[in-house]
């Protein structure tokens, strides 16, 4: 996916350095449940995403695709329809 630095793989192996002996840090068990966490919401996203855009690749593909351009325009007519009646309702 474009614009997506990491990916859930990325984050589950990302590892980070402990830097000197007696410096206060984070409990590194904590750390990684929380990253576990992170891991499967992002898995969802990105399942969600791809969900969604083979939805609108489909639509678009019934829409355009076929040549139909009798839906579009029908589409285009009832936007039309729908944006007077909401110009007509404002003004009362």
């Amino acid at each position: 996916m474009k614009n997506i630095s990491l990916s859930p793989m990325a984050i589950h192996e990302q590892e980070f350095r402990v830097v000197g002996t007696f410096v206060k840090g984070y409990e590194m068990d904590e750390v990684n449940a929380f990253l576990d966490v992170i891991v499967e919401d992002y898995k969802v996203f990105i399942a969600t995403i791809k969900s969604l855009q083979e939805q609108l690749d489909e639509l678009n593909q019934a829409l355009i695709g076929n040549g139909n351009t009798t839906s579009v325009e029908q589409l285009n007519y009832r936007v039309t329809q729908l944006e007077r009646e909401m110009s007509q309702l404002k003004s009362r």
